[in-house]
């Protein structure tokens, strides 16, 4: 029996108008930034409607484990379709380190869930241009974005603890 998690759409608008915004060519009719294929331009999404962290690009990751506890879990993304979870891990890539992160090959969009950071100990911040991820019990910045197109984008974030 296979279980489920939710990574909702952070907007209304689909997946490839997003990563556009991320440095792709509108006028290609493949997708232009996938978290699959570019290695070099990992953008990861702060989501408040994300129940997991999760990622599509295993070379983002410092280690990753199968987990037989996760073996049939999908992400349910907010238009119906799903993506099988292949395991979870630590993502260590330039100025972001993050926890208990789901691998699910073909995700276009790296989230940080809010929920999750919550869980693990940290608060998120949203003001009208950027927000702030501090650690809650000493109120350290560990974490920082910036508002694109809609969407709060990881500038950085060193969320060292998993609980």
């Amino acid at each position: 029996m296979s279980s489920e998690v939710t990574l909702k759409d952070l907007t209304a608008r689909p997946a490839r108008e997003v990563l556009m915004m991320q440095g792709g060519t509108g006028g290609s009719s493949s997708n232009p930034v996938s978290a699959d294929h570019d290695a070099n331009n990992v953008k990861f999404i702060v989501d408040s409607g994300a129940s997991v962290h999760a990622a599509g690009n295993r070379g983002v990751f410092s280690d990753i484990t199968a987990v037989l506890e996760l073996e049939g879990t999908e992400l349910r993304m907010a238009n119906g379709s799903t993506l099988t979870v292949e395991g979870c891990g630590t993502v260590r890539h330039d100025n972001i380190a993050l926890h208990d992160v789901m691998f699910a090959p073909g995700l276009d969009i790296n989230a940080a869930s809010v929920s999750k950071l919550g869980e693990q100990g940290y608060t998120v911040e949203f003001t009208r241009t950027t927000c702030f991820i501090r650690d809650a019990s000493t109120g350290e910045l560990v974490g920082k974005g910036h508002l694109v197109d809609g969407l709060y984008e990881l500038d950085f974030l060193e969320a060292p603890r998993a609980y």
